[in-house]
């Protein structure tokens, strides 16, 4: 079992036992990342052939072994949401409302979409977007100011395809070819 914890670490716990079996430090030591969580992870992590994405809240995302808890890679990039392992990409949100398209092998920068241009927010309210979801080749996702932008996977390039009317935090869901927005006035969007 894979655990987040509060505190910053990433732990891997028998399932049978509940003992540890290892645990990593996602925390950048003497770091301030502005919030009250200053180590927290929020995001939760992302396992994908036999690797570990996740990241903590004061800046580190890390790329970990799942049998040792071994660092691969590790950027400084922070993100209270979770990423997306696609082919040999991760895709990441951060909670500067950049979206990063990362090489899985060395975590080497693809491209870089800075979507908080377009983006009609305070600059205090982190982080900016949701979490992202792969539709087909482009990346889908929604803003705190009710954006929502469409991101094509390859290149980075990115329009605003509509406003909700309302803030929408919750990353969307695809089911049947329909992405479906949740608002933080409890409504439920469906767009085609």
């Amino acid at each position: 079992v894979i655990f987040p914890s509060n505190t910053g670490e990433i732990l891997a716990l028998d399932a049978l036992t509940g003992s540890l079996i290892w645990n990593s430090s996602l925390v950048i030591e003497g770091s301030i990342s502005g919030s009250l969580e200053l180590t927290d992870i929020d995001s939760g992590p992302v396992i994908h052939d036999g690797l570990i994405y996740a990241s903590s809240l004061s800046g580190k995302f890390a790329v970990l072994d799942l049998i040792s808890g071994t660092f691969i890679w590790e950027k400084a990039i922070k993100t209270s949401n979770d990423s997306i392992v696609n082919g040999d990409s991760v895709f990441i949100t951060t909670n500067e409302g950049q979206v990063i398209n990362l090489l899985k092998s060395n975590g080497e920068v693809r491209w870089i979409s800075n979507i908080y241009e377009l983006l009609e927010l305070e600059s205090n309210v982190t982080p900016m977007c949701s979490t992202p979801i792969l539709a087909k080749s482009d990346i889908i996702l929604s803003c705190y100011d009710g954006n929502v932008f469409k991101i094509n996977s390859s290149s980075g390039e990115y329009e605003k395809l509509f406003n909700l009317g309302e803030p929408s935090f919750i990353s969307p869901i695809i089911i049947n070819g329909y992405i479906i927005f949740y608002t933080e006035d409890a409504e439920l969007i469906v767009y085609k």
